[in-house]
């Protein structure tokens, strides 16, 4: 009898764990952002590139980016196994795209909070003009430098 319930245990445990393992993978993939370019008032392809470059590192599964005429911000997640890796990741990241973006003022940031809010704004943004946009950007950048 011991046997048997050790069996039925043990059968019950494995069982339970490996439902974990048939998670749908296509729920994991990152979603890219369209940008609407046709009515956006600073063409985004500066953003576009800085993504790729972000993207491109080990543990950064999504980035999200918007320019103005003299301004970068870009906004990256991490993988939660490399979370201890993050003021690092942040500077390396940084260093390229100032490097590669000699033109402007980078600002990068791995905030949640400044993740969702650069994504409202990337949502919006065919539908800002120049000064508007000049000026959320300029919020979202004084919002990342505060909560660091």
């Amino acid at each position: 009898m011991k046997h048997f319930i050790f069996f039925f245990t043990f059968l019950f445990v494995f069982s339970a764990c490996q439902q974990n393992d048939m998670v749908d993978p296509t729920l994991e993939q990152p979603t890219k952002i369209n940008y609407s370019t046709k009515n956006a008032p600073f063409n985004q392809k500066v953003a576009k590139k800085a993504e790729e470059i972000a993207e491109s590192y080990d543990g950064v599964p999504k980035a999200i980016s918007v320019n103005t005429d003299r301004k970068l911000l870009l906004v990256f997640q991490l993988d939660h196994m490399k979370r201890f890796q993050l003021k690092q990741k942040e500077k390396t990241i940084e260093k390229k795209l100032k490097k590669s973006f000699r033109d402007y003022d980078v600002t990068v940031s791995s905030d949640m909070k400044i993740y969702w809010e650069t994504e409202k704004l990337i949502n919006k943004l065919e539908n800002l003009d120049k000064r508007e946009m000049n000026k959320k950007v300029e919020n979202i950048i004084q919002l990342s430098r505060e909560e660091t």
